[in-house]
């Protein structure tokens, strides 16, 4: 008897590993939304794999009590060593506000891919928020499609997008400027552009193909790119890119 509540301790308060991830945090909570939050995670990782299939490393993810507007008022992603998502979390709210919620499929997207650098975050966001609308497909949590979502919110965010500048040039001058969700969307636009152009293929089976084949040999958006264009068997990244950044 002594093991098994030394056993259960350990499970509650020490870092729990399933289905691929690692998440620490869980005896901050009450039982009952340890079984919700691992739910969702659980949910998460399942889309994660029918989406991309196993990801080539485990995703260490931490939980913090934070109240706040929605389930998730605050999140983000390291990409080190350790790929981690740090995701504070309003216990309030339910089951369904959880699945219902965007930010967890945007995070776990971003592991998808290496590190490119700030210069390039209007690329790596839209890539993300390209990416999360197939997830919450994949959950079934979308209205619609995944593409007609996608343009919806760009039909929402395209009046901030005025000049005669390329659009990836004005994605990543609005990010500087704070003015994140115009820039996320028409980040996304590259990718939907891509998809466009490859009739014949899914993008995300490319990308499932990327990380689980080539996420540590690439380093840097350009050979990022490279490697796409060879899985996909034509420039068609690195064509859309420049046209995107250069006009």
């Amino acid at each position: 008897m002594r093991y098994i509540w030394m056993l259960l301790a350990a499970v509650l308060s020490g870092p729990v590993v399933a289905q691929g991830y690692l998440v620490k945090g869980l005896s901050q909570f009450s039982a009952s939304e340890q079984a919700m939050l691992r739910a969702w995670l659980d949910s998460g990782e399942a889309a994660m794999h029918r989406l991309l299939g196993p990801l080539p490393f485990v995703t260490h993810i931490h939980l913090y009590p934070r109240r706040g507007a929605e389930p998730v008022p605050w999140a983000h992603t390291w990409k080190g060593a350790r790929k981690s998502l740090h995701l504070y979390v309003d216990t309030d709210f339910g089951a369904n506000d959880f699945t219902h919620d965007w930010t967890l499929y945007h995070e776990w997207s971003h592991l998808a891919l290496p590190y490119l650098g700030e210069q390039h975050r209007w690329w790596a966001e839209g890539f993300a928020s390209y990416m999360q609308y197939h997830l919450m497909e994949q959950v079934g949590v979308l209205r619609g499609s995944a593409e007609g979502q996608l343009q919806r919110r760009w039909r929402q965010y395209q009046h901030y997008f005025h000049s005669n500048e390329p659009l990836g040039v004005q994605a990543q001058s609005l990010i500087q400027q704070g003015q994140y969700p115009p820039a996320y969307w028409a980040g996304a636009q590259y990718f939907i552009r891509v998809q466009q152009r490859l009739p014949h293929k899914d993008l995300m089976s490319l990308v499932a193909k990327y990380t689980r084949e080539h996420y540590n040999a690439a380093h840097g958006l350009k050979n990022v790119l490279e490697i796409l264009d060879r899985l996909a068997g034509k420039p068609v990244f690195s064509n859309t890119y420049r046209q995107m950044t250069e006009g």
